[in-house]
């Protein structure tokens, strides 16, 4: 029963974005909430498990014909546990960007948006290790807990695809919360 709920409010939903199909292209002063996915991860390595999935979003203003700005928040989260006997460890891994975005449109059509980008921001990682066997020689407590931020400078490429004057899918192939996103644009 839920499954028909929420696919019916998804095809009302696209179905009232695509009732104004009359011009997709972003114009100058126009604003866009961006929604995003990641698919593969700057931070996680083969084994990890997710505990929360690599999420961007974003905000842009067009302040010229083909020349954007805005910002990004990112998060993630992953852990890895392995248990031999009655040795057992569990480590959390999280992580944080957030920052400002310049986007140079050099595509900006009724259908495609194509654009390079920039991105300058703060990056926040944790790391904390739960283990039950003795690490005391080399660390002074069984739990570690460890914290590092720095400056991020990152570039980027990306693709929007306008399904209506309000709505556009897009893909991003560049450096942030995670390497490849995808998500949903939506026009303010």
């Amino acid at each position: 029963m839920k499954r028909k709920n929420i696919f019916g409010w998804a095809v009302a939903t696209i179905a009232l974005f695509m009732s104004g199909i009359t011009n997709a292209q972003i114009q100058e002063k126009q604003q866009l909430l961006n929604f995003g996915l990641g698919l593969g991860s700057n931070y996680s390595v083969s084994g990890f498990k997710t505990t929360m999935p690599p999420l961007e979003a974003s905000y842009e203003v067009m302040i010229k014909e083909k020349i954007s700005v805005g910002g990004f928040i990112g998060m993630s989260s992953f852990k890895s546990e392995f248990n031999i006997g009655t040795l057992s460890s569990t480590t959390k891994y999280n992580y944080f960007n957030i920052g400002a975005l310049a986007n140079y449109h050099f595509v900006n059509d009724v259908t495609w948006n194509v654009y390079v980008g920039a991105r300058l921001g703060y990056t926040s990682s944790s790391v904390k290790d739960e283990s039950n066997y003795d690490f005391e020689e080399f660390l002074e407590s069984k739990n570690t807990d460890v914290k590092s931020s720095g400056f991020l400078i990152a570039t980027n490429v990306g693709a929007r695809y306008h399904l209506s004057e309000k709505l556009a899918l897009y893909s991003e192939l560049g450096y942030g919360i995670t390497i490849f996103r995808v998500g949903v644009s939506l026009k303010l």
